[in-house]
């Protein structure tokens, strides 16, 4: 028995790699075989661990693989991308701009980028920097993101910003968005006459010495040690190809997404958090807008056990008698968590290359809730408990009336609006064919029911699914078409017959 356990606490100390001395490294071997155990419920192929204590990165590993096809494993050292935990870098840059005085939270957003529009003019003149990065925009979540599948440059999707009609009152509600953070980055690199990305890599790559991290497409490739990054569709892992758009997605969206890192650099940036802006000698932010940066800004949610506000970059979260301020982040292949323990100097790091998975953030509940010694809960488990509970009370789907189309020719046409500009729908052998006009993007159209068609097999993957409804007028021939899909924000979604 003795050998047997000194044989376990000896593979323990070898997985760990180095665990100083800290209480946290009780909690470490439960903690090391929750992880591997669920990452294989969840058919995560690859994924690494970090968590840092005390500004020193006392466990880092590797789980599973780079890649399935080559079974090479994962390492602390291994990159993918960090998805919209970028967006704290944003924020952080921001703020620096405002410690040299340069830039104020209370500026309005059009004294520092003239070229700024929201769909309402009074929203324009009155949207201050503090509300770019506090997602209360009033615009409908995720609104626009799509633009970066169709190889729309930044300053694009910005300018398109002013024909996407709000959701809700400017400063209410919660809305999750992306394209906010671009005029984040606008105005920074407005004032320092370098990228966004040249910022990043100098104010903060640079000063951390984050020597591996990048923040562009070809970044992601040059260490040569890098996950294959993966979706999950009809349960079947799906490789995402690394000169594909969904793979370049983050890119287009840097400032709100486009980071690459590992969990050796990315346990100086959390240091750096929990240090409050100062790494080591070097003081890299105030102490009054670290706090500025994690102030609760926009109300997200509660329930009995929690309660969520944005901050700037942010979610400040206080759950079971301890606060926390975390991200997530989640890329077309990679899904990320950074999360940190404020009062107890402690924090993890989660990165994974499958999209659309849960259990990085689930993880750091769990490694919080053990280090504060709370009652344990098997967060994947009853996560995992929900989704087949959810299958089985789905109800079935109503019986459809099926009906031919009208003659294809009836609905060709040119279709137009603000935001999508010029759209064409042509007959190509014996089926529907939709072209967005100078942008080189052509989606089949399969056929569902009388009036209604739908993308399929297209190779961006988001797009799939995406109903095409044409409206017929009294003389049977297309006048409009409504796209509808998760990606499609309101207020987009219709395009009228111009041709």
């Amino acid at each position: 028995m003795k050998r047997t356990v000194f044989a376990f606490l000896v593979l323990v100390f070898l997985a760990v790699c180095v665990i100083a001395n800290h209480e946290i490294a009780k909690i470490i071997p439960f903690f090391d075989g929750y992880v591997q155990e669920n990452m294989e419920l969840w058919n995560i192929p690859g994924m690494a661990v970090g968590i840092v204590k005390d500004g020193e990165l006392v466990f880092s590993k590797g789980y599973g693989v780079k890649d399935v096809e080559t079974g090479e494993p994962v390492t602390p050292e291994t990159i993918f991308q960090i998805g919209s935990t970028s967006k704290a870098f944003t924020s952080f840059l921001l703020a620096q701009l405002i410690d040299r005085g340069e830039v104020n939270w209370k500026d309005r957003v059009v004294d520092h980028f003239p070229e700024f529009r929201m769909y309402d003019p009074w929203v324009t003149s009155n949207f201050l920097i503090e509300d770019l990065m506090a997602q209360h925009s009033g615009l409908p979540p995720y609104s626009g993101d799509f633009m970066a599948f169709f190889d729309c440059p930044r300053d694009e999707i910005i300018e398109k910003i002013r024909f996407i009609p709000p959701a809700n009152t400017f400063r209410t509600d919660f809305a999750y968005q992306n394209n906010l953070f671009l005029v984040a980055g606008k105005i920074i690199e407005n004032h320092s006459d370098l990228t966004w990305e040249e910022n990043v890599e100098k104010e903060i790559f640079a000063v951390l010495g984050m020597d591996e991290s990048s923040n562009t497409p070809e970044g992601y490739f040059e260490t040569g040690n890098y996950a294959t990054t993966y979706g999950s569709y009809n349960d079947e892992l799906t490789r995402i190809d690394f000169d594909g758009k969904p793979f370049k997605f983050a890119y287009v969206y840097g400032p709100a997404g486009g980071i690459n890192s590992n969990i050796v650099d990315m346990s100086k940036w959390i240091s750096l958090q929990m240090n409050k802006g100062a790494f080591g000698d070097d003081v890299l932010l105030s102490r009054v807008q670290y706090d500025f940066l994690h102030r609760p800004a926009t109300f997200i949610g509660s329930s009995d056990s929690k309660i969520l506000f944005y901050c700037q970059g942010w979610i400040y979260e206080q759950r079971r008698d301890y606060r926390l301020f975390w991200h997530d982040g989640e890329t077309l292949g990679c899904k990320t968590m950074v999360a940190y323990l404020p009062d107890d100097n402690l924090g993890i790091v989660v990165l994974s290359n499958l999209a659309g998975t849960h259990l990085p953030d689930l993880l750091a509940y769990v490694l919080f809730d053990l280090y504060k010694e709370v009652e344990f809960i098997d967060y994947s488990g009853e996560y995992l408990k929900m989704l087949i509970d959810y299958t089985k009370t789905v109800p079935e789907e109503p019986e459809i009336t099926f009906s031919d189309p009208l003659p294809l020719e009836n609905y060709a046409g040119i279709y137009y609006n603000d935001f999508f500009e010029k759209v064409s729908v042509s007959v190509k052998e014996g089926r529907l064919e939709m072209e967005f006009i100078g942008r080189d993007i052509t989606f089949d159209l399969e056929f569902f029911n009388r009036d209604f068609f739908m993308i399929t097999d297209s190779d961006l993957l988001e797009m799939n699914g995406v109903v095409v409804a044409f409206s017929i007028d009294e003389t049977g021939i297309a006048e409009a078409i409504t796209l509808r899909g998760e990606m499609i924000s309101k207020g987009l979604e219709i395009l009228y017959r111009i041709e």
